[in-house]
């Protein structure tokens, strides 16, 4: 594995990222102490647990997106965003 590719499965990827934003001005912040899963599952939004399912395969288990995979992703955050919580 070069070094781009070790420093950028240290990162958190762009589209959790992205939720814990579209969360955060909602109102709902992620705390240091829960780990992505706990944190999704206080949440009782199905595209939560996937999103936070996705993020642990690409940031663990170093998977790469698909391009579907990728449009998948920013549908659920649309419909985040549309969505009171």
């Amino acid at each position: 594995m070069a070094v781009n590719e070790k420093e950028l499965l240290l990162k958190t990827p762009p589209f959790y990222k992205e939720l814990l934003t579209i969360l955060s001005k909602k109102g709902k912040i992620k705390p240091p102490e829960k780990t992505p899963l706990e944190f999704a599952n206080t949440i009782a939004l199905p595209e939560m647990k996937i999103i936070t399912e996705i993020y642990y395969a690409v940031r663990f288990g170093g998977c790469w997106l698909t391009d579907k995979e990728q449009s998948e992703i920013q549908t659920y955050l649309t419909k985040i965003k549309k969505t009171k919580i």
